[in-house]
């Protein structure tokens, strides 16, 4: 989801019921967590903040959290 101040929030494994660009209202389903076997001893959900391709701590939007853990991307073509 696209969000005011270049931000993106994502969703993951998840099986959208929105389309891109969809305007959705607080609470609205927007899909369900899918089973991504071997992904997660139990189903889980990846809720994660990007802008442009640095990630953020999601719980930034909450007004919460300090960064935890951040990917490594791979060197891109020189």
């Amino acid at each position: 989801m696209i969000h005011p101040g270049g931000l993106r929030t994502t969703y993951l494994p998840v099986r959208t019921s929105v389309r891109a660009g969809q305007d959705v209202s607080a609470g609205e389903v927007i899909g369900v967590v899918e089973d991504a076997s071997g992904h997660c001893p139990a189903g889980c959900l990846h809720w994660g903040l990007l802008r442009e391709r640095d990630y953020l701590d999601p719980l930034l939007l909450l007004g919460l959290g300090k960064v935890r853990l951040l990917p490594v991307w791979p060197a891109g073509p020189s």
